[in-house]
């Protein structure tokens, strides 16, 4: 694919409701279609806040990345989703572990669920970037990005406490990878 996905997702932005269902139509014949589903999830994006159904198709859309561990998507920033949508958070976070336990030792998948995680569980990211230098000790690019989050946790330790007192979120904060033996 020649575009890039932070070029893609914006291009929803802009999608009306009938290129919408156009491309989910799409999907329905050619559920491979990256270029779609990219624009879909800029498109459930804008209208994430006014409408239920968008914010379930966005999740199941970045699901479906995760599960194919298509990297360029799954890094994203747009993927990320807001403090304040646990449910979503939970539900993405939930695909990165079960595809994280068939592949421990994929670095860029570990490095992309460390990215997605960062701002609610710094610490457990900075765990799977660890892990990654233990993998792969002379590449420097894990330690840079646990810097990374280091230096942003001041700002986002006060986001973690937020999130950690909501009712219901308390087990799930705590929650580590568990991955069944085969």
């Amino acid at each position: 694919m020649s575009e890039d996905i932070d070029d893609l997702i914006p291009l929803g932005y802009s999608m009306s409701h009938a290129d919408a269902a156009i491309c989910e139509a799409a999907l329905a014949i050619s559920p491979d279609c990256l270029k779609s589903r990219a624009k879909l999830i800029g498109y459930h994006l804008q209208h994430y806040h006014c409408c239920p159904h968008t914010r379930s198709r966005r999740v199941e859309h970045i699901k479906w990345m995760i599960a194919g561990r298509h990297m360029n998507y799954i890094r994203s920033g747009y993927i990320r989703v807001h403090l304040v949508d646990k449910d979503a958070y939970e539900k993405i976070k939930s695909e990165f572990e079960r595809v994280v336990c068939t592949a421990p030792n994929d670095t860029q998948l570990l490095i992309a669920m460390a990215s997605f995680i960062s701002h609610q569980e710094p610490y457990r990211a900075i765990e799977l970037l660890r892990h990654c230098e233990t993998l792969e000790p002379s590449n420097s690019h894990f330690r840079e990005l646990a810097e990374n989050i280091l230096e942003s946790m001041p700002m986002m330790l006060s986001n973690i406490e937020t999130y950690k007192n909501e009712p219901g979120t308390e087990a799930a904060f705590d929650k580590g990878i568990k991955c069944k033996s085969p």
